[in-house]
Protein backbone atom coordinates (compact mmCIF):
# COMPACT_ATOMS: atom_id res chain seq x y z
CA UNK A 1 0.00 0.00 0.00
CA UNK A 2 2.89 2.31 0.80
CA UNK A 3 4.41 1.70 -2.68
CA UNK A 4 1.01 2.40 -4.24
CA UNK A 5 0.77 5.78 -2.46
CA UNK A 6 4.34 6.63 -3.43
CA UNK A 7 3.67 5.72 -7.09
CA UNK A 8 0.42 7.70 -7.02
CA UNK A 9 2.25 10.77 -5.59
CA UNK A 10 5.00 10.57 -8.25
CA UNK A 11 2.39 10.17 -11.00
CA UNK A 12 0.36 13.12 -9.67
CA UNK A 13 3.41 15.39 -9.49
CA UNK A 14 4.48 14.38 -13.03
CA UNK A 15 0.99 15.03 -14.41
CA UNK A 16 0.84 18.41 -12.66
CA UNK A 17 4.26 19.37 -14.06
CA UNK A 18 3.23 18.31 -17.58
CA UNK A 19 -0.03 20.24 -17.47
CA UNK A 20 1.74 23.29 -16.05
CA UNK A 21 4.37 23.27 -18.81
CA UNK A 22 1.68 22.93 -21.51
CA UNK A 23 -0.27 25.85 -20.04
CA UNK A 24 2.89 27.94 -19.79
CA UNK A 25 3.76 27.15 -23.42
CA UNK A 26 0.25 27.81 -24.77
CA UNK A 27 0.25 31.15 -22.99
CA UNK A 28 2.76 32.29 -25.63
CA UNK A 29 5.55 32.95 -23.18
CA UNK A 30 7.87 30.42 -24.76
CA UNK A 31 6.48 30.72 -28.30
CA UNK A 32 8.40 32.99 -30.70
CA UNK A 33 6.56 36.22 -31.48
CA UNK A 34 5.33 36.54 -35.06
CA UNK A 35 7.18 39.04 -37.24
CA UNK A 36 5.53 42.47 -37.21
CA UNK A 37 3.33 43.29 -40.19
CA UNK A 38 1.50 46.27 -41.64
CA UNK A 39 -0.53 47.12 -44.70
CA UNK A 40 -0.97 49.39 -47.70
CA UNK A 41 -4.22 51.04 -48.79
CA UNK A 42 -4.40 52.18 -52.42
CA UNK A 43 -6.62 54.89 -53.79
CA UNK A 44 -7.19 55.85 -57.44
CA UNK A 45 -8.44 59.44 -57.81
CA UNK A 46 -7.29 60.03 -61.38
CA UNK A 47 -8.85 62.92 -63.25
CA UNK A 48 -7.85 64.57 -66.49
CA UNK A 49 -8.27 68.31 -66.89
CA UNK A 50 -10.53 68.37 -63.84
CA UNK A 51 -12.86 65.70 -65.22
CA UNK A 52 -13.06 62.29 -63.51
CA UNK A 53 -11.48 59.66 -65.74
CA UNK A 54 -12.53 56.09 -66.19
CA UNK A 55 -9.03 54.70 -65.77
CA UNK A 56 -8.71 51.16 -64.49
CA UNK A 57 -5.32 50.85 -62.83
CA UNK A 58 -3.24 47.73 -62.19
CA UNK A 59 -1.17 48.15 -59.02
CA UNK A 60 1.70 45.71 -58.45
CA UNK A 61 3.62 45.56 -55.19
CA UNK A 62 7.37 44.92 -55.36
CA UNK A 63 9.80 44.02 -52.55
CA UNK A 64 13.50 43.95 -53.43
CA UNK A 65 12.67 44.00 -57.14
CA UNK A 66 10.36 40.98 -56.97
CA UNK A 67 6.58 41.17 -57.48
CA UNK A 68 4.64 40.30 -54.34
CA UNK A 69 0.96 41.00 -55.08
CA UNK A 70 -1.23 42.75 -57.65
CA UNK A 71 -4.69 44.29 -57.66
CA UNK A 72 -6.73 45.91 -60.40
CA UNK A 73 -8.63 48.94 -59.17
CA UNK A 74 -11.83 49.16 -61.21
CA UNK A 75 -14.13 52.13 -61.36
CA UNK A 76 -17.03 52.33 -58.94
CA UNK A 77 -20.35 52.36 -60.77
CA UNK A 78 -23.92 53.17 -59.97
CA UNK A 79 -23.54 56.38 -57.94
CA UNK A 80 -22.77 60.06 -58.40
CA UNK A 81 -19.05 59.44 -57.96
CA UNK A 82 -18.92 56.96 -60.82
CA UNK A 83 -15.33 56.68 -61.99
CA UNK A 84 -13.80 59.03 -59.41
CA UNK A 85 -12.30 56.73 -56.79
CA UNK A 86 -11.36 53.10 -56.63
CA UNK A 87 -9.56 51.30 -53.85
CA UNK A 88 -7.31 48.35 -53.23
CA UNK A 89 -5.44 47.13 -50.18
CA UNK A 90 -2.81 44.68 -49.04
CA UNK A 91 -2.55 43.49 -45.44
CA UNK A 92 -0.19 41.29 -43.42
CA UNK A 93 2.89 42.61 -45.21
CA UNK A 94 6.27 42.18 -43.52
CA UNK A 95 7.65 45.49 -42.30
CA UNK A 96 10.01 47.16 -44.77
CA UNK A 97 10.41 49.21 -47.95
CA UNK A 98 8.27 48.49 -51.01
CA UNK A 99 7.57 49.90 -54.46
CA UNK A 100 4.07 50.11 -55.92
CA UNK A 101 3.93 50.12 -59.72
CA UNK A 102 0.80 51.64 -61.26
CA UNK A 103 -0.04 50.79 -64.89
CA UNK A 104 -2.97 51.81 -67.07
CA UNK A 105 -3.58 51.40 -70.78
CA UNK A 106 -2.34 54.43 -72.72
CA UNK A 107 -0.33 55.88 -69.81
CA UNK A 108 3.26 55.77 -68.61
CA UNK A 109 4.19 53.75 -65.54
CA UNK A 110 4.13 55.39 -62.12
CA UNK A 111 6.23 53.95 -59.30
CA UNK A 112 5.74 55.11 -55.74
CA UNK A 113 7.92 54.03 -52.85
CA UNK A 114 6.31 53.26 -49.51
CA UNK A 115 7.48 52.03 -46.12
CA UNK A 116 5.32 49.53 -44.23
CA UNK A 117 5.54 50.06 -40.47
CA UNK A 118 4.45 47.64 -37.72
CA UNK A 119 0.70 47.63 -37.02
CA UNK A 120 0.12 50.53 -39.44
CA UNK A 121 -1.47 51.01 -42.84
CA UNK A 122 0.29 53.27 -45.33
CA UNK A 123 -1.85 55.17 -47.83
CA UNK A 124 -0.74 55.44 -51.45
CA UNK A 125 -2.79 57.63 -53.77
CA UNK A 126 -2.51 57.60 -57.55
CA UNK A 127 -4.10 60.85 -58.63
CA UNK A 128 -2.47 61.52 -61.99
CA UNK A 129 -0.89 59.63 -64.84
CA UNK A 130 0.39 60.90 -68.16
CA UNK A 131 2.35 59.49 -71.09
CA UNK A 132 5.68 59.68 -69.20
CA UNK A 133 7.03 57.26 -66.62
CA UNK A 134 7.31 58.73 -63.12
CA UNK A 135 9.11 57.78 -59.94
CA UNK A 136 8.06 59.13 -56.57
CA UNK A 137 10.53 58.57 -53.77
CA UNK A 138 13.90 58.98 -55.57
CA UNK A 139 16.55 56.61 -56.87
CA UNK A 140 16.39 54.09 -59.70
CA UNK A 141 13.57 51.58 -59.70
CA UNK A 142 13.52 48.09 -61.08
CA UNK A 143 12.08 49.49 -64.32
CA UNK A 144 14.70 52.23 -64.60
CA UNK A 145 17.39 49.58 -64.22
CA UNK A 146 15.63 47.35 -66.75
CA UNK A 147 15.61 50.18 -69.32
CA UNK A 148 19.30 50.84 -68.66
CA UNK A 149 20.13 47.16 -69.12
CA UNK A 150 18.18 47.01 -72.39
CA UNK A 151 20.05 50.08 -73.67
CA UNK A 152 23.40 48.59 -72.63
CA UNK A 153 22.54 45.27 -74.31
CA UNK A 154 21.67 47.08 -77.55
CA UNK A 155 24.92 49.06 -77.35
CA UNK A 156 26.85 45.85 -76.62
CA UNK A 157 25.28 44.18 -79.67
CA UNK A 158 26.39 47.09 -81.85
CA UNK A 159 29.91 46.97 -80.43
CA UNK A 160 30.16 43.22 -81.04
CA UNK A 161 29.11 43.76 -84.65
CA UNK A 162 31.77 46.47 -85.08
CA UNK A 163 34.46 44.24 -83.55
CA UNK A 164 33.42 41.40 -85.84
CA UNK A 165 33.72 43.71 -88.88
CA UNK A 166 37.15 44.92 -87.75
CA UNK A 167 38.37 41.35 -87.24
CA UNK A 168 37.40 40.48 -90.83
CA UNK A 169 39.65 43.22 -92.25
Amino acid sequence: MKNFRHAWLVLSISAFALIGSLLFQSNGQTQPKPAPTGGIKLSNTISQEGTPSRVNVLATLFKVGEPVRSVTMHNISGNQYDGIETYGSWSDLPVGAYEVLFEAKGFGKVVKRVVVAPDATASVIIDSMDKNDELWGGGPTLFDLQKRIEALEAENKDLKARVSQLEKR
